[in-house]
């Protein structure tokens, strides 16, 4: 890990990454971690809920209501 990144451990029923990354958002943004048009990289794998799995990243930039923007 880089200075100032910090890693966060997010628990979710959901096997749908679209709700875990939203539900993951939610928190960051009621705990001050992240604000509007901040960029943030997730780590997930495509497989959800299976230990080992971790193979993918996504590239995140809240726009000015907090929802993702994909890609950005």
């Amino acid at each position: 890990m880089y200075r100032d990144v910090f890693p966060v451990k997010q628990d979710s029923s959901s096997a749908d990454a679209d709700k875990v990354i939203a539900e993951a958002l939610r928190t960051l943004l009621s705990h001050g971690a992240v604000a509007e048009n901040d960029r943030i990289i997730v780590t997930m794998g495509d497989r959800m809920c299976q230990s080992g799995g971790t193979n993918s990243l996504r590239f995140i930039k809240l726009d000015n209501e907090g929802r993702a923007r994909y890609g950005i």
